[in-house]
């Protein structure tokens, strides 16, 4: 059993020259055979990957041919995806209980340092909450109805047309526990006018729920073109229905 390149195998099968039993065997040992090598493609699941006998590696990565891997992809029995790197001694991350990347649901596991080359934001607005968003002096919802306890990082902007001088950036975090010890810590800059500024607040609905809103302290000049930007992040996130207690 011998896996060939294919000049081996052309050669095998060229005029006049009779194939043996091995021969034959090399051609279908180096082939691809979807039962036995665990994948296979199709139109609606695209190409399909399977661990092979009792591995859970699905795919390696080397830095150059029949050269040992240096990163591994593995389905675990729980169905979570592992990215790990290949240790010197052979023994990949998984084995020690530390993935460098583990992809579940809900939640994503990394483990070791992160260096993002770009700007890190939350997630944005609502798209139905995004179309109020206007730097008129008003508030406006940035949340739905929250009941629970939550511990929120915000970040906001407005930015004008260039020689307008209407620009404003506030980083805040807000905490509330089932409407009890409601905070907002803001941190922010603004250019020129004082009205410039943006505010944050918890408002309480009729339903006893809460949301946090936004404004511009004052009405911008340009208001009606000027939105204002905002991504949330949830640091942590307890809830509930509105109808339980807490």
């Amino acid at each position: 059993m011998a896996v060939r390149g294919r000049k081996i195998l052309k050669d095998f099968f060229s005029n006049g020259k009779r194939p043996s039993q091995q021969e034959f065997e090399d051609l279908i040992d180096s082939s691809v055979n979807i039962l036995d090598d665990g994948y296979s493609k199709n139109g609606k699941d695209g190409l399909k990957l399977a661990p092979k006998n009792d591995s859970n590696v699905l795919l390696s990565f080397c830095p150059q041919s029949g050269a040992e891997p240096s990163w591994v992809f593995a389905i675990n029995e729980t169905e979570d995806l592992l990215i790990e790197r290949k240790k010197a001694d052979n023994h990949t991350t998984t084995e020690r209980n530390t993935p460098s990347l583990l992809l579940t649901s809900p939640k994503t596991i990394v483990t070791g340092d992160i260096e993002i080359q770009g700007i890190k934001k939350g997630t944005p607005v609502s798209d139905k909450l995004k179309e109020s968003l206007k730097a008129d002096g008003k508030w406006h919802d940035i949340t739905e109805d929250l009941n629970g306890m939550y511990a929120m990082e915000i970040v906001a902007t407005i930015c004008g047309e260039k020689g307008s001088g209407e620009y404003a950036v506030l980083l805040a975090w807000a905490t509330q526990c089932y409407g009890s010890q409601k905070k907002v810590k803001p941190i922010g800059s603004h250019y020129g006018f004082w009205g410039h500024k943006l505010k944050l607040r918890w408002h309480r609905q009729k339903n006893q729920s809460y949301r946090l809103q936004i404004k511009s302290r004052l009405q911008y000049k340009n208001w009606k073109n000027l939105a204002i930007d905002c991504h949330i992040s949830y640091l942590h996130k307890y809830e509930r229905s509105i109808s339980e207690k807490a």
